[in-house]
């Protein structure tokens, strides 16, 4: 190409997308579909709600004594009040000391309520507790309000009601708005025409008004932040279990041959060199086998490499059936697979092999309507107990018996001392 030739411009390559990391696990990512009254409503009776009412439980137990412990110095307080005075004050003071008192007692069954759910875990429905303590919390601000009449206007205990209830449970948005909507109707059948000038009643009844409708909306905003974390937890979890199980398959993937399932040459030598640790210590003979398929590369070239496949799994088969779960069995690569064999003195071993060399002559692999036949030369290295090297120098020592096995004509057993020709 002449050096004055000029190239056309390319296109730009595209920019690279960015991927939500939970994206490759499969899992729905609902924080990019935003946050729907529907799913508000589904989040009601689903593991959301079951949450929801664990919490409420949880802090009904907490905040019920402090609450009780409340109502008592108001029950003292107007206590001394009403000592005090009389007529209309004193019944006023009364009124307050008894529906204190009652709540009082209301909280401190609540609170044990509260604890005996708590030590009853695995509930099939959330309780019900802290929904009905709620609706008694409101009920007990209404009351309030209309023992209040009696000396004045104010609504203050109707208003703190309605936020305490609403920041303190969480309420799903049925629960909420019914709340919102019965707390209102009682508020204004205590108020009735009230005393005072109508401007004040009027305003009582917007502020009325205004205290069930910041109520509501703290309560909705509350359950929907709650909804909206729980489900992302829950999402996160299962991410986290598909990238531990995904893990746990790069993990295996690692250490296992990927054809048959066996370990691989690096896993092989850090289990057998563990093995050998424990045979020095516990002073047990051990035995290793190289195994080499004689002839192998005669199959792929005839038969193709998904027949040679085939074989190399039927020889993995046959040598873990006929194995201890004690035994370790590796590939080492292409035809060739290695046996440890714990606790197993030199004879023991010569069986073993030669029982693996005449199982796989006499069972051939079936291949596609027929079967190929295949034999094995095993190479046999023994370390007596108090003489175990290292898992190389029976490597070597093995390989070599294989090199004599194939040098006296394959499919056969070799190791030096042969315990049967001795």
């Amino acid at each position: 190409m002449e050096s004055g030739v000029q190239r056309p411009d390319l296109p730009a390559p595209p920019l690279p997308r960015f991927e939500h990391p939970l994206r490759a696990t499969g899992i729905p990512i609902r924080s990019e579909q935003g946050f729907r009254l529907p799913d508000w409503l589904s989040a009601s009776a689903g593991p959301a709600a079951a949450r929801a009412g664990q919490i409420n439980l949880q802090r009904l137990r907490l905040l019920a004594p402090l609450v009780a412990t409340i109502n008592a110095l108001h029950v003292l307080l107007f206590a001394l009040r009403w000592h005090a005075a009389s007529g209309v004050v004193a019944a006023w003071a009364l009124d307050l000391v008894e529906a204190h008192g009652v709540m009082g007692l209301v909280m401190i069954g609540s609170g044990l309520a509260a604890h005996r759910q708590l030590g009853r875990p695995g509930a099939a429905e959330p309780s019900r507790l802290p929904l009905a303590v709620a609706v008694l919390g409101l009920v007990f601000s209404v009351v309030l309000v209309a023992i209040d009449q009696q000396v004045t206007t104010g609504i203050s205990a109707f208003l703190v009601g309605c936020l305490i209830v609403s920041l303190v449970f969480y309420l799903p948005p049925v629960s909420a708005l019914a709340l919102a909507g019965v707390a209102f109707v009682l508020f204004l059948l205590v108020l009735g025409d009230g005393h005072g000038s109508p401007e004040q009643l009027l305003s009582n009844r917007v502020n009325g008004l205004s205290a069930c409708a910041m109520g509501c909306a703290l309560a909705l905003l509350q359950w929907r932040h709650f909804t909206i974390i729980t489900r992302q937890q829950a999402e996160l979890e299962r991410a986290n279990e598909a990238l531990m199980a995904k893990q746990a398959e790069l993990e295996r993937l690692a250490r296992t041959d990927g054809l048959t399932g066996l370990l691989n040459r690096v896993a092989f030598e850090e289990s057998a060199g563990r093995e050998l640790v424990r045979a020095r210590r516990e002073g047990n003979d051990t035995a290793l086998l190289i195994v080499d398929l004689d002839h192998f590369k005669r199959i792929n070239d005839s038969r193709g490499h998904a027949a040679g496949d085939a074989v190399l799994r039927h020889v993995c088969e046959l040598f873990v059936a006929r194995l201890r779960r004690s035994d370790l069995v590796g590939r080492l690569g292409g035809e060739e697979f290695v046996i440890l064999l714990p606790a197993t003195a030199a004879a023991a071993a010569r069986r073993i092999a030669e029982n693996l060399r005449e199982a796989l002559e006499a069972t051939p692999t079936p291949w596609k309507g027929g079967f190929i036949a295949q034999t094995t030369s095993i190479g046999i290295a023994a370390a007596p107990a108090g003489s175990i090297g290292s898992f190389e120098l029976l490597c070597v020592e093995a390989d070599q018996m294989l090199y004599r096995a194939k040098q006296r004509g394959r499919n056969r057993v070799e190791m030096e001392p042969d315990p049967l020709r001795a």
